[in-house]
């Protein structure tokens, strides 16, 4: 049986809302730096938006399995992370990163993460 790629990117984008949620993003600040999120609310997806929005929904989710190794305790720094400046980025947060460049600034954290995890 064939799988729904639009129900199953619809899934993933409500596990980044979840995860933003988490992270205390406003949504103002996820607009910043996830607009496909927004699509949600705007089924159907089409085929030119629904494989930028999956991409993006993957490396969030990574991001915060990185989090997640890193800072299994506390468990609070895992979700403020995300929003602390960060010496390793200029003394910008990875929010700001990200925001001031989403596409490279979403692939510079997700390379520092894993750089941190697998050292």
């Amino acid at each position: 049986m064939p799988v729904d790629l639009e129900s199953s990117t619809v899934n993933l984008l409500h596990s980044v809302r979840r995860l933003f949620v988490m992270w205390q993003l406003t949504d103002e600040q996820v607009a910043q730096i996830f607009p496909h999120l927004y699509m949600i609310e705007d089924l159907p997806l089409s085929a030119s938006n629904e494989e930028p929005a999956r991409k993006q929904a993957l490396i969030y989710l990574e991001i915060h399995e990185h989090l997640t190794a890193l800072y299994a305790s506390p468990e609070t720094l895992r979700f403020t992370w995300f929003k602390k400046q960060n010496r390793a980025f200029g003394g910008k947060s990875p929010f700001e990163i990200i925001a001031d460049r989403p596409d490279h600034g979403l692939q510079t954290v997700r390379a520092y993460l894993a750089g941190v995890v697998s050292s």
